[in-house]
């Protein structure tokens, strides 16, 4: 399928790509969200490639579990073309729960071999003050 479809980087401005576990909308308001976050990655404008292979590793670290004993914490991925600076991240279903939370933003860091901050933030601010980074 990830050879079939158009390049993160090739989307229009405001358009996203979202890859969910099955039964999760990509929405804060879904059941499994509430009470996550996620973490996020801002890419500059500038490498035009990053943005694909962050997209690709993000997925394969989703499909090949590799996020070990905290898999279930994961909900999916999404990566949000703007019109200055590209997101792309991993949404997790508790932002209270730290370790879980750590050891999902060190793979990601990991797996995207990212040299940057990568940013932990909870969905709901206004109930919990949650944040993080790697």
């Amino acid at each position: 399928l990830f050879n079939h479809i158009e390049l993160a980087s090739n989307l229009n401005p405001n358009c996203a790509y979202y890859f969910f576990k099955e039964g999760i909308r990509p929405m804060w308001e879904d059941s499994t969200n509430k009470a996550g976050g996620r973490w996020v990655i801002n890419c500059m404008k500038k490498n035009f490639k990053a943005i694909d292979n962050y997209w690709m590793e993000l997925l394969l670290a989703l499909i090949g579990e590799a996020f070990g004993e905290y898999n279930d914490y994961v909900c999916g991925a999404f990566c949000v073309i703007k019109q200055k600076n590209d997101r792309i991240g991993v949404w997790t279903k508790q932002a209270n729960d730290r370790d879980s939370n750590m050891h999902i933003g060190r793979v990601i860091k990991q797996r995207l071999n990212y040299q940057g901050n990568v940013s932990y933030e909870a969905h709901d601010t206004s109930r919990s003050k949650t944040s993080y980074q790697v």
